[in-house]
């Protein structure tokens, strides 16, 4: 029987052909490279504006951001489309979807296979940082945000699957004990029954909010009445 919420029709795990690691394995090292730049450009910046308060709110921007993105990301994968969609399907759709039906097989892959798909995502975000001017405190603040957002983006699935390993390393766990990080205990409302709360997975700091004003389940109603779809269907 499927506790789950969702059909199990998807197989154990998702074909990761050697095609999509290897343009994967291309896009992480990309990222990491321009990564590496912009946290450079963002330390001088700091550093140049350490003065005023706003690098660093910029910082905790970037973080707020990833954890809001990384929920409305997931929702869609959990909620709506197919498996076999163009793209998204095999690449995001399925993926979340088996991760319902196997939660810790996210544990069995490495950073590449976790992180790859993010990644080339992240390429052109990073690109924009890079080349965003920084005369002005806007820019500034732009590139510092843009950067952050980035890279907890590509640390987002890592943080994911370290709330379902049995063991982490005791700075992970330092950092899930004082949520900082998503911790195992609050990412595990989101594999209870109803499956349909609690998306954000980068620090899951958004998640009371979402869920208490509905959020959601309001784009769900809206979607419903100008498409016809079903949630979770």
């Amino acid at each position: 029987m499927n506790t789950n919420g969702f059909s199990p029709d998807y197989g154990v795990e998702l074909e990761y052909s050697s095609e999509r690691r290897r343009l994967e394995t291309v896009g992480v090292a990309i990222v990491v490279i321009l990564a590496a730049m912009n946290a450079t450009k963002v330390v001088v910046t700091i550093h140049e504006q350490c003065a005023v308060p706003w690098p660093w709110l910029a910082i905790l921007g970037g973080w707020i951001t990833a954890d809001f993105v990384s929920g409305v990301v997931h929702w869609l994968g959990d909620t709506w489309g197919r498996e076999d969609w163009p793209l998204v399907g095999t690449s995001l759709i399925r993926g979340f979807r088996e991760h319902h039906l196997d939660p810790v097989a996210i544990t069995r892959h490495d950073f590449v296979e976790t992180n790859g798909s993010i990644s080339l995502a992240l390429v052109p975000v990073l690109l924009v940082a890079l080349i965003a001017p920084r005369k002005e405190m806007r820019g500034v603040i732009a590139v510092i945000l843009l950067t952050v957002f980035s890279i907890a983006m590509l640390f987002t699935n890592e943080i994911h699957k370290s709330a379902h390993r049995e063991k982490v390393c005791r700075p992970v766990a330092w950092l899930q004990r004082a949520g900082l990080i998503l911790s195992p205990a609050h990412h595990a409302l989101h594999h209870a029954a109803p499956f349909d709360r609690c998306y954000c997975i980068s620090a899951g700091w958004l998640n009371p909010l979402l869920d208490a004003i509905g959020l959601f389940r309001a784009l769900e109603r809206s979607i419903t009445f100008i498409t016809g779809s079903e949630p979770r269907s």
